[in-house]
């Protein structure tokens, strides 16, 4: 359980190191509850939090389909970069590219 906080914790910090290339909004940080949809998991995993509704501006936003992508294409930046690191820890060699 320890080891996947710390993966969790890891994972969580380049996720938010990714999305903060996107604008400069301050950073909320990263932190550590108990939240109910990650209770019970046996693996890593973190809750990202991409903007507030109730806030006018992020509101905005978030309605732009070009922002909703960049986010997620810096998520998906930080889940390859972090299977990259995950794997080079444990030894597994890393991914053929995709040849699609």
């Amino acid at each position: 359980m320890t080891e996947h906080l710390v993966e969790s914790d890891q994972f969580a910090k380049l996720a938010q190191e990714k999305l903060a290339q996107i604008d400069e909004v301050p950073s909320r940080g990263v932190k550590q509850a108990p939240f109910v949809v990650l209770m019970g998991v046996q693996m890593p995993a973190s809750l990202v939090e991409i903007g507030f509704v109730t806030n006018e501006s992020e509101e905005k936003k978030l309605k732009v389909d070009q922002h909703r992508e960049e986010i997620s294409k810096q998520l998906v930046a930080a889940i390859l970069e972090y299977r990259e690191r995950y794997n080079a820890k444990r030894g597994v060699k890393p991914y053929a590219a995709s040849t699609r």
